[in-house]
Formats: structure tokens, C-alpha cells, sequence
């Protein structure tokens, strides 16, 4: 036999081996089963377990959200509580110091420094009741309360304040003199006689900021200045 032969011979037995199979699974039992059958079989029982996986799926992914969902909403309410106790913190912290500022600005008024002294350059003629002593040059003005053009001290911070001053009358002629603090007359001096006569002021007032302290005639009536001694002045400090 030759070898066509014996090829030829293998292939027919190759197709009768498959024949045999295909016969074997037609007369198998589960290839006969109708298309219903397969899927209540096989079809039902995985799409039922692939519904219960989704199922735990969602679960575990619901369960997650939500777990996620209360940490975050608990962050949030600490933050806001934390937020609310800083805000109120910074609120007392600014309450603080603005009384804390104040407090120091208080101190500090308490040890400013207020110091006058001035002096009249000229005679004046007190021409009317309740005309105001000019002492219109100055030495000294620290804390700038007394006013030259006026006459007038007026205390820039609050305290106890030490006023002198001091009034010559006009030869052989009377001098009637008032010391102000505001508008009521606390001390008064009156000056008579021949020749030349000097009256002091000494005092210690009380005063508030803004307060004012003048020195002002009783009656018509010249004050009597001396260029080389300028012996009519006006003077003041506060002691604290």
C-alpha cells in the first residue's frame, strides 16, 4: 500500500471518529434541553447571583457614602464650632484691647506733662467789669493750654493743677482782680494805696479737660507793667 493510500485511509477514519462525537453529544441529555430549560437552569441561577452581588455591591457602597457623608457632616460641625469659639475669642480678645488701649491712654494723659508761664509786655487798661487780664508773652506752654491772644488756660488733659499769679496796680491807683475757674470767681484781690502794690494768686484746682482758668477785673482800671522787671505774670502746672 502506498502512501496516498495510507493517507487517504487515516482522514476517513478521522471523520467517522468525528461523526461518532457529534452522535454521542446529540444523544447527551442536557444538549436536547429546550432554550426555557437552559435559562432555568443555567441562565437564572448566575444572573440571580449577579443580581445579589450588585446587590452587596450597592451595599457596601451605600454603607460607604454613608459613612463618609456623617464624617464629613461631624468635620464640618467641629469646624464651625471651632470657627464660632475662635470668632467669639477674637471678639473678647478685641474687647481686650480696646479697653487695654484705653487704659493706657488713660496711663499716659495721666503723665503728660502740662506747664505754663506767661507774662503781660505792656500796661493794660482795664476798661470794663469782668475784662480779661492779657498775658500775651510767653516763656513756657507745654501741652499748649494757654492761649496768648486770650488770657485764657484751658486744661488738655484732666487733674489737680497748681495756678499762680501775680498783679501790680498802677501808681497811687486801686486794683481789683478776680482768679476764674470757668465762669464762677473762686479768689479775689484788691490792691489800694499810694504807690506801686502787688497781689498773688496761689491755688490748686481740680480741673476736667477743657476747663478754663482766667484772670479778669473787678472795676475800671489800668495794671501796671515794668519792661525791665515784667513783674505781671501768669503761671501754671499740673501736678498730676
Amino acid at each position: 500500500m502506498d502512501d496516498y493510500e495510507k493517507t487517504t485511509r487515516r482522514e476517513e477514519h478521522t471523520y467517522e471518529q468525528i461523526e461518532t462525537a457529534h452522535a454521542n453529544i446529540k444523544k447527551d441529555p442536557v444538549f436536547n434541553l429546550s432554550l426555557k430549560k437552559w435559562l432555568q437552569i443555567v441562565l437564572l441561577p448566575l444572573l440571580t447571583v449577579s443580581l445579589l452581588s450588585a446587590g452587596l455591591i450597592l451595599t457596601v457602597v451605600y454603607f460607604s457614602m454613608y459613612d463618609f457623608i456623617f464624617k464629613l457632616e461631624t468635620k464640618m460641625e467641629n469646624n464651625y464650632a471651632f470657627l464660632m469659639t475662635k470668632q467669639n475669642t477674637s471678639a473678647t480678645a478685641i474687647h481686650d484691647l480696646v479697653n487695654e488701649g484705653r487704659g493706657t491712654k488713660e496711663l499716659l494723659e495721666q503723665r503728660e506733662t502740662v506747664a505754663f508761664s506767661a507774662y503781660r509786655s505792656s500796661s493794660q487798661t482795664l476798661s470794663y467789669q469782668g475784662e480779661t487780664v492779657i498775658f500775651d508773652g510767653v516763656w513756657t506752654n507745654v501741652g499748649n493750654g494757654y492761649e496768648p491772644s486770650t488770657g485764657i488756660f484751658k486744661a488738655p488733659h484732666p487733674g489737680l493743677y497748681h495756678l499762680t499769679a501775680v498783679v501790680c496796680s498802677n501808681k497811687g491807683r486801686n486794683l481789683d482782680v478776680y482768679i476764674y475757674h470757668n465762669n464762677l470767681w473762686k479768689s479775689r484781690r484788691y490792691l489800694s494805696g499810694d504807690g506801686y502794690k502787688f497781689g498773688t494768686f496761689d491755688v490748686v484746682f481740680n480741673l476736667e479737660k477743657g476747663d478754663t482758668v482766667h484772670i479778669s477785673s473787678g472795676q475800671t482800671q489800668t495794671i501796671y507793667y515794668s519792661s525791665q522787671f515784667r513783674t505781671i505774670v501768669f503761671s501754671g502746672y499740673r501736678i498730676t
